[in-house]
């Protein structure tokens, strides 16, 4: 599932991947490079308050560093589930607190929410954070469950409707 996971950076690349251009501090046009646009979302949100640069909301977050001009894929392809899941959080919430280009928004939530629910793992939004819930179903029976809890744990789960009734 790992390996499948990193399709989803593949595809955060064509969409937050563009040519951007340096301005220096008396407004003149300087270098043009490709980069990530993750920057845009942030200065255009209400986390934009609370963190210093994109830089610094990929540490707080998602406990990462984050380089503009390397893509996503080549970033975090190579780390375990648990940091890309916490990454592909941090995107999304960006993406969902941001006012720039919001015609795209619902398009790349869409899309994410979609392939996220193939593998078992859905999106939670939590006051404005949005977190991927780690439930990976490998097993199901009458009964119960089993999820993928983390790469040496399973968790066995009580079916929803079950977990409601008394025990008799």
């Amino acid at each position: 599932m790992e390996s499948v996971i990193n399709k989803i950076f593949e595809y955060y690349d064509n969409v937050f991947f563009e040519e951007k251009v340096e301005v220096d501090q008396r407004g003149y046009m300087g270098t043009h490079y490709d980069g990530l646009n993750l920057d845009y979302y942030l200065e255009n949100s209400v986390l934009g308050i609370d963190y210093l640069s994109i830089e610094d909301y990929f540490e707080t977050i998602a406990n990462v560093k984050y380089v503009e001009t390397q893509s996503l894929f080549s970033q975090y392809s190579n780390k375990s589930l648990e940091i890309k899941q916490k990454v592909i959080g941090a995107i999304l919430t960006l993406v969902n607190s941001s006012s720039y280009r919001k015609e795209m928004k619902k398009t790349i939530m869409d899309k994410s929410k979609a392939f996220l629910k193939r593998f078992g793992l859905e999106l939670k939004d939590a006051t404005g954070v949005i977190q991927i819930k780690n439930d990976y179903k490998l097993f199901e029976g009458s009964y119960c469950e089993i999820f993928l809890f983390n790469e040496q744990i399973y968790k066995k789960q009580l079916k929803s409707q079950y977990r409601s009734e008394e025990a008799v």
